[in-house]
């Protein structure tokens, strides 16, 4: 399979970085990769999702916030209840590619402006993917509570729209 760059809009840092347009965002014609640990994010369907890497807070300090996630898991994933069955019965796609052609524009997230060749493909359950990335998905009754709760002590986490 070919990839090719489209549209993507970004911080001038590439701390955040959509497919869709927003107001104050560069527009760019690239094509978005991310390595192993980059990629948890992007495994989920395209629902509202809030990730926060354990070396960016553990699950002891998420549960001091109120937010029960197990421990030792490189990632918790928090995403509407709502979402769940959604989520449950996504299958994830990965293409893997070569590096050659790409730039590295943040941690663990890499461009290229010219277009790429997939090596390998495989599809895998949302469970497979969970238990590959060691990743917890950490169902909330309210996201917005949960980013309130994340910012106001500080913890760095990305959000999927």
């Amino acid at each position: 399979m070919d990839f090719y760059p489209s549209p993507f809009w970004h911080t001038p840092d590439w701390e955040s970085s959509t497919t869709r347009p927003r107001d104050g965002y560069v527009v760019d014609e690239v094509l978005y990769a991310g390595d192993f640990d980059e990629v948890s994010i992007h495994l989920f369907p395209r629902v509202r999702t809030v990730r926060v890497r354990s070396v960016d807070a553990g699950s002891a300090r998420l549960e001091a916030l109120g937010l029960s996630c197990s421990p030792k898991k490189t990632a918790h994933i928090f995403i509407n209840k709502m979402h769940r069955p959604v989520v449950e019965s996504f299958r994830p796609t990965l293409f893997t590619l070569d590096s050659d052609g790409f730039t590295n524009v943040r941690r663990g997230e890499y461009v290229s402006r010219k277009p790429q060749r997939a090596m390998a493909v495989e599809t895998l359950s949302m469970a497979g993917a969970i238990a590959r990335w060691n990743m917890e998905a950490c169902y909330v009754d309210d996201l917005d509570a949960v980013i309130e709760r994340l910012r106001g002590a500080g913890i760095y986490f990305d959000e999927q729209t």
